[in-house]
């Protein structure tokens, strides 16, 4: 008989997919609790349950920032519930870097769409000055600025101008991942997938030192914590090209290729069963 897992997941693509293979196979439900959207860190994934399980941590105005939608998330007891009834969580924690407003992190791929990306040269030198300098300057902010009052659909000109003004970055530390995955495991007290982002090198051969370095900061983070364990993608790979682990044709860093959905998929389902002690024999 197949042991179905109630999955309660955190994270972006690179976790969703694998688990709904899991749910079209009967194998596992995806669980959200309501909560829309990806997230890349521990970071953010806090935040949520912060807001999930004590009704803080989220800032209205910085919406757009937090969800694709830019709709507030409504918290009741059916989504606690099904919080509550999952049998584990899965967290990834694959940014090595992470972007707040006011204590509030934001999800970097919504700073793109909204900021950067809107913004043209002008933008990518803002974000490239806050990757850099970990806040923004008073002339990279003018600058931005005085182009995004020119740009911005009205509703987002508020918004949008405290991230370009009052945004930092920082490095998510081995101290911060061990703060938050010590606070997932004790408001949730379940077993937690704790899922690190694929450490290859570049199709030149070169590595992405501070994806290594995030990867190597995740697992000691774990390391004598009880309830947690971590998700190298690579355990899986083994015997496998770049080209049979990521998107397009190996070329694609941040994405798998479908067939290692696959592979991960069933990684997932075997690992968080050993960690729940499930006998599937």
């Amino acid at each position: 008989m197949t042991h179905v897992l109630n999955l309660f997941v955190l994270g972006s693509c690179r976790v969703h997919r694998p688990i709904r293979l899991l749910q079209e196979q009967g194998r596992a439900r995806l669980c959200t609790a309501g909560l829309p959207g990806y997230i890349h860190s521990t970071r953010e994934a806090c935040q949520r349950l912060r807001w999930l399980c004590e009704g803080q941590g989220l800032d209205r105005q910085l919406l757009p920032f937090l969800f694709a939608r830019a709709l507030w998330p409504s918290l009741d007891e059916t989504h606690r519930r099904e919080l509550m009834q999952a049998d584990a969580v899965v967290i990834e924690a694959a940014a090595e870097r992470s972007v707040e407003v006011d204590g509030v992190f934001l999800q970097k791929n919504l700073v793109v769409r909204h900021l950067v990306r809107e913004l043209g040269d002008i933008g990518m030198q803002w974000w490239r000055s806050l990757l850099r300098c970990g806040a923004v300057s008073p002339d990279e902010y003018a600058r931005a600025m005085g182009e995004y009052r020119q740009l911005a659909d009205p509703a987002m000109l508020a918004p949008g101008e405290r991230v370009l003004r009052r945004a930092r970055c920082e490095t998510d530390t081995e101290s911060h991942v061990r703060e938050d995955l010590r606070y997932a495991s004790r408001v949730l007290g379940k077993p937690v997938l704790v899922v690190t982002h694929v450490d290859l090198p570049r199709s030149d051969g070169r590595p992405i030192l501070s994806r290594s370095h995030h990867v190597a900061r995740v697992k000691a983070a774990c390391a004598g914590l009880a309830g947690l364990h971590v998700v190298d993608p690579l355990d899986c790979a083994q015997g496998l090209g770049r080209a049979q682990i990521l998107d397009r044709d190996g070329e694609d860093l941040n994405h798998y290729c479908p067939a290692f959905e696959t592979l991960l998929a069933e990684h997932l389902y075997q690992q968080a069963n050993t960690l729940l002690g499930t006998d599937l024999r």
